[in-house]
């Protein structure tokens, strides 16, 4: 570890988040890693022989993908989440996360896709139930 380095900001802290990733899940070592171009990111990953050509790295927030924006994606669904606090079943986390994926994937508009729903876009029907009211209730 560098001296006066803080120790989330040096190498040997992204080589052992990278690792505890790689052990958990042996696949992540074939798809491809996103940074947002911190110097020990590259050096970790080469330290557990990622390939270079995998890591990909984005520089500030206007460029078209880049890791600020994959993080507002995620922010959103811990916004969600803050208010529970925790869940007292399984049946009530199950039903917050199903409601997320119905919520996404057939009642939020996306831009990319020209307003219509990931399932309208991909010719998708809802399953279970025949109208979008019925479905939506039924996470309440």
């Amino acid at each position: 570890m560098i001296v006066g380095q803080p120790p989330k900001r040096a190498t040997e802290y992204a080589r052992s988040n990278f690792n505890i990733a790689f052990t958990a899940s042996p696949c992540l070592k074939n798809v491809q890693a996103l940074t947002d171009g911190l110097w020990s990111y590259s050096s970790a990953l080469g330290d557990l022989g990622f390939a270079p050509d995998k890591h990909k790295v984005y520089h500030g927030f206007f460029e078209r993908l880049n890791n600020n924006r994959r993080e507002r994606s995620w922010s959103t669904l811990k916004v969600n989440a803050r208010r529970f606090r925790g869940f007292k079943s399984d049946l009530g986390l199950w039903s917050f996360v199903t409601h997320q994926v119905y919520l996404h994937n057939y009642f939020k508009p996306n831009v990319r896709l020209g307003g219509k729903t990931p399932a309208e876009a991909s010719g998708t029907k809802l399953p279970y139930c025949q109208s979008y009211w019925k479905l939506f209730l039924k996470f309440l």
